[in-house]
């Protein structure tokens, strides 16, 4: 079974998504903050991360890009969930490294496409 971190500030946003993975037979890790978040991708090696951008303690950002400096975690897929989507924070997105750059208002269905993908 794979195993995804969600890393997301709002507990109502955050478990509606744990809902619909559980419902797709995932296992679910969950972190309400940059500093948990970073703590339980480097313990528990998760095959995918959700990440909200703005979250308390280090942004998303921040995250990724410290999770792209550890070799123990550089390879896993990181999908960003915006609240806008900007051509800016895309890029910047992007250039860190991350899979994908969705908006939380991205139909179920296509964020369970996007997270299929990039878990091949």
């Amino acid at each position: 079974m794979k195993r995804i971190l969600i890393i997301e500030k709002h507990p109502l946003y955050r478990a509606e998504i744990c809902r619909l993975l559980r419902f797709d037979k995932y296992q679910v890790l969950q972190a309400e903050n940059g500093i948990e978040g970073l703590n339980l991708a480097r313990e528990k090696h998760p095959d995918l991360i959700l990440c909200d951008v703005e979250i308390p303690g280090l942004d998303g950002y921040k995250v990724l890009e410290s999770l792209r400096a550890d070799t123990t975690a550089s390879k896993i897929p990181f999908v960003f969930l915006a609240g806008r989507i900007d051509v800016d924070s895309h890029s910047r997105a992007m250039k860190l490294g991350a899979s994908a750059y969705l908006s939380k208002l991205v139909s179920p269905s296509e964020l369970l496409r996007v997270i299929a993908t990039k878990l091949k």
